[in-house]
């Protein structure tokens, strides 16, 4: 950002708002290039300019938007064991921050806000006094730069507003979301605490507890599916010895009725035999008193 003085008036610095740079390996490139909003800056190392700065990668390619998670990481220990090895988390802490904070959506809306405050002092800034000279520069020996406005607004859309877009899709990407899904939730995401208990230093810990618990769970299913059989089974074979138990009375019966049946047909066939010799010698005594009458008439 441009250094040449202060404006003791004002109490501003002369390259207006440069203090937001710094988050990567130096003052110059930010985190994943974000230079931050150092003066407007003059090239890709400063200012708006700054959304594309990733200095000292050697090997990689020339296109920083880029960069995965691990290209820029440089095997760091903690790194390692908060993302590497636990990848699903990982994941799913990026998609809450595309959600929540980094995307096109909610950044661009901030950005033109911003934009809109920093308008007066950029043209303030670039309007010389009536000494023709440019306020707040007290080195009057120094390299004179000049950021207009019109310079303010193409860095805004061309360099900042394209690197968030660019790295928003490159990250939508590198972990397989859906864009059009994580934008529809950002527009009514509501803004909240974070929430610490979601997540854990202690990721092998809970890990185990977590596979114990499962496997205690897997364990009592199968148990209850255990006893639950053995229940089943159990009634069943009750209600095999009640069927045959039926069957059993029910022959019992029907052999019962058969006797009585057959029985009552000897009894009843017995009585009959009995009624017809009865009957015949009923026809028997009758013929023989009409013999003896016959006999008796004749004398």
């Amino acid at each position: 950002m441009e250094t040449e003085g202060v404006d003791n008036k004002n109490g501003r610095s002369s390259g207006r708002f440069g203090g937001f740079s710094g988050f990567g390996r130096n003052s110059t490139n930010g985190f994943g290039g974000f230079g931050g909003f150092g003066g407007f800056g003059r090239n890709g190392t400063n200012g708006f300019g700054g959304f594309g700065g990733f200095g000292g990668f050697g090997g990689m390619n020339s296109n920083p938007v880029t960069y995965s998670f691990a290209d820029w990481e440089m095997n760091i220990p903690i790194i390692n064991v908060l993302v590497h090895q636990n990848q699903e988390q990982f994941k799913s802490i990026v998609r809450e921050v595309l959600v929540s904070a980094f995307n096109p959506l909610l950044l661009n809306a901030h950005i033109d806000e911003l934009r809109d405050f920093l308008v007066p002092y950029v043209k303030e800034d670039s309007t010389p006094g009536d000494d023709g000279i440019l306020p707040g520069r007290i080195n009057r020996k120094g390299s004179k730069h000049n950021v207009t406005l019109e310079v303010m607004d193409k860095h805004i859309e061309t360099n900042l507003k394209k690197w968030i877009s660019d790295k928003f899709q490159v990250a939508c990407e590198n972990y397989d979301f859906d864009q059009e899904e994580i934008l529809n939730e950002a527009a009514v995401y509501v803004p909240h605490s974070f929430d610490y208990s979601k997540y854990s230093l202690r990721q092998d810990e809970d890990d185990e507890k977590k596979k114990q618990e499962e496997e205690e769970k897997k364990k009592q299913e199968e148990e209850e599916k255990k006893k639950k059989e053995e229940e089943e089974e159990k009634q069943k074979k009750e209600e095999e010895k009640q069927k045959k138990k039926e069957e059993k009375q029910k022959k019992k019966e029907e052999e019962k009725k058969k006797k009585e049946e057959e029985k009552q047909k000897k009894k009843e066939e017995k009585q009959k035999k009995k009624e017809e010799e009865k009957k015949k010698k009923e026809e028997e005594k009758r013929k023989k008193n009409e013999r003896g009458r016959g006999r008796n008439n004749r004398f």
